[in-house]
């Protein structure tokens, strides 16, 4: 089924790396699949991952020719020394972690370099997902807003939890971001911190500033 997902993938000669980005919540089909706290099990992983079935099936309907695109670019000469960076915002930071997990392994065993960078982004899946994108070895970062309500869902008492990998930007800090510490998936100074300070506006800003948002249609 077509969720109206969009994602592109380029690269950078200068900086040797292919670049997935994956679009946020840009319709209202993406809005429904957001909706639902439901945990699905992810074809290929252990047994025990759950991961959103929402975003998991936002994901399924752009792998086929995102990762089509991708091996293409994998199989050229010309990039065989660049880097995978997967990238997304909001909706599109959580199916880009889905398809750094899915697609990582395979990465690495071809001796590629794996990163993963994600902004104002909801958490994914389970714990038992956390551990295994952990044992990936991925380098992540992901950013996190002042009050944004999105970056604090969907709910802990429902079984989800964050990739570790924060950089925290403090409500009214400007363009200062903090580098969160990595002994809890959430740092209790970070992002955890405004859970009583819900802001909507703060997840269309990054870095002090207000951000364009992804074209409805």
């Amino acid at each position: 089924m077509d969720y109206g997902s969009m994602v592109i993938t380029g690269f950078i000669h200068d900086k040797k790396m292919i670049i997935v980005s994956h679009r946020g919540t840009a319709n209202l089909r993406n809005w429904l699949r957001n909706i639902s706290y439901g945990q699905v099990a992810m074809r290929g992983q252990p047994s025990n991952v759950r991961i959103h079935e929402g975003f998991l099936g936002i994901y399924r309907s752009t792998d086929n020719s995102s990762n089509r695109r991708l091996d293409e670019l994998l199989a050229d000469p010309k990039y065989k020394d660049y880097k995978v960076v997967f990238t997304g915002v909001s909706l599109g930071a959580a199916t880009a972690t889905i398809h750094a997990f899915d697609a990582g392994k395979r990465l690495k065993d071809q001796g590629r370099n794996v990163e993963l960078f994600t902004y104002v982004g909801p958490r994914v899946g389970n714990r038992a997902f956390v551990d295994n994108f952990i044992n990936l070895n991925i380098t992540t970062g992901r950013y996190t807003n002042g009050g944004d309500i999105v970056s604090k869902m969907y709910p802990r008492t429902k079984g989800y939890v964050h990739i570790p990998g924060e950089f925290f930007n403090p409500p009214n800090s400007g363009a200062n971001v903090i580098t969160c510490s990595q002994t809890w998936d959430e740092d209790p100074n970070c992002g955890w911190s405004t859970n009583d300070d819900i802001r909507l506006i703060d997840h269309a800003y990054a870095f002090g500033e207000l951000q364009k948002l992804c074209p409805y249609n």
